[in-house]
C-alpha cells in the first residue's frame, strides 16, 4: 500500500511541476524581452504535455488499482498570518485525476497541431478553401 501511495505522490508531483516548469521556461525569456521562437515553444509544450498526461494517466491507474480512497498531500505552508494562512494541500481522487488527464490530453493534442508544420498545413488548407469560393 505504501508503494502505491509513493508512486501516486510522485506522479502527482510530476503532473504539478511539469506545467510550472514549462511556464518558467517560456516566461523568463519573454520577461527578459528575448522570447523563444515558435519551433522551440512548440517542442517544449508538446514534451511537457506528454509528460504531464502520462503522469496523470499513471496516477489514475495507480489510484484506481490501489483501493480508490481520496488522499490529501500536504506540502507545507506558503504563508500564515494570525490564525489563517495558505497551505499547499492537494486532494487526489478519481474525479480530479480524470479531469487532469483529460485536460493535459487536450492540451497535448492542441500543442501537437499548433507547431510550425501544422501552421504551414493550415495555411495551405486556407489557400485551397479560398480557391473554391
Amino acid at each position: 500500500m505504501t508503494t502505491q501511495r509513493t508512486f501516486l505522490e510522485i506522479a502527482v508531483i510530476v503532473v504539478i511541476v511539469t506545467p510550472a516548469l514549462l511556464l518558467a521556461t517560456l516566461g523568463v525569456p519573454a520577461l527578459l524581452r528575448r522570447p523563444l521562437g515558435e519551433a522551440p515553444v512548440s517542442r517544449l509544450t508538446r514534451a511537457a504535455m506528454v509528460i504531464a498526461f502520462v503522469a496523470a494517466a499513471f496516477a489514475l491507474v495507480v489510484y484506481v488499482s490501489g483501493g480508490s480512497t481520496p488522499q490529501v498531500y500536504s506540502y507545507g505552508t506558503w504563508f500564515s498570518f494570525g490564525t489563517g494562512g495558505f497551505t499547499f494541500d492537494f486532494l487526489v481522487d478519481g474525479l480530479s485525476l480524470g479531469f487532469t488527464a483529460l485536460a493535459t490530453g487536450v492540451c497535448g493534442v492542441v500543442a501537437a497541431f499548433s507547431g510550425s508544420r501544422s501552421v504551414t498545413l493550415s495555411k495551405r488548407i486556407i489557400v485551397l478553401a479560398a480557391q473554391f469560393r
